[in-house]
């Protein structure tokens, strides 16, 4: 199953990044590491899991990914390199084990395209390169999704780096802040 979904990324990133200058190279990492020379990039998408204990299956929108990459000087060939890092979620039955996310194929084509957006611009001096119209139209997730997030089964929040208990850290502490002016 992960082995899988991670083929996904795999071929889609070297479908898009097969036509710059230097070869590039997606590496599927299981831990966030914070390493210094490193731009990061992270997003959110729609992502399927199933438990590996009980079989239960959910869908999430908060499937997280977060890139971390860079493009070393170097004197002769250049390779760039690409880390990935794929949030899991944990069971609500079982809770005991990160499940692996297998995101749907229009959110794997829309986030490395804003990747490769983002390297062309660092790297290439590329500028406003355009979004191919298919990843425009799959830019909005349909269907209500609106649960809370569970931030004990989120591997991101473990690690303290998810984006959607972050924004909820901000919202509490704007509400805070409005209590407070009183």
């Amino acid at each position: 199953y992960s082995n899988m979904a991670h083929q996904e990324w795999k071929t889609k990133f070297d479908d898009q990044f097969c036509d710059l200058d230097d070869p590039w190279n997606l590496e599927i990492v299981s831990n966030v590491e914070q390493e210094s020379g490193w731009l990061k990039m992270q997003r959110k998408g729609m992502a399927r899991f199933e438990c590996s204990t009980c079989s239960n299956k959910w869908t999430s929108v908060n499937g997280g990914a977060i890139f971390r990459y860079r493009l070393p000087p170097s004197q002769n060939e250049r390779r760039g390199n690409v880390k990935l890092f794929l949030g899991g979620q944990k069971c609500k039955n079982c809770d005991n084990v990160f499940e692996t996310a297998n995101w749907e194929d229009s959110d794997v084509e829309r986030v490395i395209t804003e990747l490769l957006n983002k390297v062309q611009q660092k790297f290439y001096g590329e500028i406003d390169v355009p979004i191919t119209s298919a990843t425009a139209e799959n830019r909005y997730i349909p269907a209500d999704m609106s649960a809370p997030h569970q931030t004990n089964l989120c591997q991101l929040c473990e690690q303290g780096v998810c984006q959607y208990s972050q924004q909820n850290d901000i919202d509490s502490i704007a509400s805070d802040l409005e209590h407070f002016r009183l």
